[in-house]
């Protein structure tokens, strides 16, 4: 009797347009809609893409302290340039191998999660570490939870200086019925290694050099392309584009 009860004092609440209020993440997520959703949506719409586009894909550069979108309506499409955000501060260049190391990881990745209830504003999982890191670790905890997120402190995360991350969120959301690849470099591998002292690095740390030619053959293909080249991971933890994926 007391369910029954409940259910109609339940259902007049409802009649007369009562509503459990919406949590605090889903006010971000309708804020940051209103605010920049047209934005989000002119971004698009100059380089001829239709929003939500089909799919987008996410680079992140280091030393250049930058975050790229690039987006394509069709799968068979090249992709296009969007918009490119600041990050907060200078990443570290270098290779994450354990938690706790502050390092931001460096590879080939895709987001898993959103969260708009973050510390840290909004912010998206990515699936570090992946296979090859946790080779690279070598029985070490590689750590977890990295997050691409709104400015501020961090760790190992990709901070967003604000209101870039509102936006990226909103495309990203949007776009998540595809998945969203996110590819994280030391730096622009085109660019001349005096410009970018990585010379200096790979003295410190022999091991970057060849890690670092494993991206490269990834960044150049899409480079030529516009298009993502299949990567693999082999079995002792090297990323290598899978014959036939360019």
């Amino acid at each position: 009797m007391l369910r029954i009860v409940f259910a109609a004092i339940l259902s007049g609440f409802i009649s007369q347009g009562w509503s459990k209020p919406p949590a605090e993440g889903e006010r971000r997520v309708a804020a940051a809609r209103q605010t920049y959703q047209a934005d989000v949506r002119a971004a698009l719409e100059r380089k001829g893409l239709r929003y939500p586009p089909r799919e987008i894909f996410i680079r992140v550069f280091k030393f250049e302290s930058i975050l790229e979108v690039w987006a394509r309506d069709r799968a068979a499409d090249a992709f296009k340039f969007v918009i490119e955000f600041p990050l907060d501060g200078e990443r570290a260049r270098g290779r994450k191998k354990r938690e706790g190391d502050f390092q931001t990881p460096e590879g080939f990745y895709r987001i898993v999660d959103f969260n708009p209830e973050s510390a840290a504003y909004l912010s998206m999982r990515i699936d570090y570490p992946n296979a090859a890191d946790r080779i690279y670790a070598g029985g070490q905890n590689p750590g977890s939870l990295i997050f691409i997120h709104g400015e501020g402190y961090s760790t190992g995360c990709v901070p967003v200086v604000f209101p870039g991350i509102a936006q990226l969120y909103l495309m990203a959301l949007d776009a998540r019925r595809r998945p969203i690849q996110v590819h994280i470099f030391p730096h622009q591998l085109d660019r001349p290694d005096e410009e970018v002292d990585s010379d200096r690095l790979t003295l410190a740390n022999p091991g970057l050099e060849g890690f670092w030619n494993e991206l490269r053959p990834v960044y150049d293909a899409f480079e030529k392309t516009k298009r993502l080249p299949r990567i693999t991971i082999t079995k002792d933890g090297h990323y290598a584009i899978a014959r036939g994926g360019k």
